[in-house]
């Protein structure tokens, strides 16, 4: 079943800025939940979460990757109308008369609000945030790509250092036992802060 509501253009456009803001290198792959009732929309992706007024003729929960947030944004200010409507579908998202579509558009359930990261959340935060929820809740929450790129540069960094350390036999298996004491550590620091009913 699509979710369709009319909201105002210049509410998109700032929701979205607001959603974009501090995001770097995951500008374009971060995900945004979209969950709209009878008279708001709640934009949220990792660390960041707005409202906007809409009037919702039909209600629910989707997900869409912000780049096509930011296009739908950007295509919505060149009609000259103060208010478009948007119909979201399984698999597309259609504004005025302008469709898009994407595989990553999707219609679902609502994530858990309480587990969330900042947007600029470090490499050990995200790291730590890896160790304390299971593959399903990473995914839940949107945050695959984010987990995975903080392994892949973490692997990285211990592979240079112990190429750099090899002269003080300094092993790779030791420096990641080093890592992963602190990635447990910030885990445990992100349990009482931060994360909570994890």
């Amino acid at each position: 079943m699509a979710i369709e509501f009319r909201g105002r253009v210049s509410d998109l456009k700032n929701a979205t800025k607001q959603l974009l803001v501090n995001r770097g290198e995951f500008r374009d792959s971060d995900l945004a939940d979209l969950l709209v009732s009878e008279c708001a929309a709640t934009l949220r992706s990792v660390g960041t979460s707005t409202e906007i007024p809409v009037f919702g003729t039909s209600p629910g929960v989707a997900r869409l990757p912000l780049s096509v947030l930011k296009d739908i944004a950007k295509i919505a200010g060149t009609y000259k109308s103060k208010e478009v409507p948007v119909v979201v579908e399984e698999g597309s998202i259609k504004v005025s008369s302008f469709r898009m579509r994407s595989e990553e558009i999707t219609l679902g359930s609502i994530p858990n609000q309480q587990i969330d990261i900042p947007v600029d959340a470090s490499l050990l935060d995200t790291l730590a945030l890896g160790v304390l929820l299971n593959e399903l809740q990473i995914t839940e929450q949107g945050l695959t790509r984010r987990v995975l790129d903080a392994w892949q540069k973490a692997n990285e960094a211990i592979h240079e250092a112990a190429s750099s350390l090899r002269d003080l036999d300094v092993t790779e298996a030791q420096i990641r036992g080093l890592v992963e004491e602190r990635v447990k550590e910030a885990a445990e620091r992100l349990r009482g802060g931060f994360v909570k009913n994890v």
